[in-house]
């Protein structure tokens, strides 16, 4: 009976990893964490800090670089940091409000000072993705996609 129970418990962690193997595939699959979240804010403005090596190296968010990676190297450490970046923004503050989105604008006690201001892109695309996480995703109009006029637009040709 003892083993039996056993056999259940491993298998069923097994099957959770697995479940969160694919959660973290599908997010990154979505191009907001990888191209808003890590490309314009974890990789500007919070990687020279919280690395293995910055400054807040014992700080429990620690990311990783992705600049020289590639393949799967790079879906390792792309799928590292959605992790870090997951677990920092279903943390709390007393008031309720994300630790992602009050750090970085000073609201929370951040050593690295105040690195983003408030409501500027960089916040409004960790909002974003805090929303998105709450599952309360909204449209942000600083992260719609460009659409470029036609190149000749306004262009008087010459004979």
């Amino acid at each position: 009976m003892v083993r039996l129970l056993l056999i259940l418990i491993f298998c069923g962690q097994g099957i959770s990893a697995i479940g969160t193997e694919k959660k973290i595939e599908a997010e990154l699959s979505d191009p907001l964490f990888i191209d808003e979240v890590w490309g314009k804010v974890g990789e500007l403005s919070c990687l020279k800090c919280h690395s293995t090596t910055g400054e807040a190296k014992d700080s429990g968010f620690i990311l990783r670089e992705t600049v020289l990676l590639d393949e799967a190297k790079l879906q390792e450490a792309h799928a590292a940091n959605f992790t870090a970046f997951e677990k920092m923004a279903r943390k709390r503050s007393g008031s309720g409000q994300s630790r992602l989105l009050l750090k970085p604008i000073g609201e929370l006690n951040h050593e690295g000072e105040q690195v983003l201001e408030k409501n500027s892109t960089g916040h409004l695309i960790l909002k974003q993705f805090v929303g998105k996480l709450d599952g309360k995703a909204e449209p942000n109009p600083s992260v719609a996609k460009y659409t470029p006029k036609p190149f000749f637009e306004g262009v008087t040709m010459l004979e």
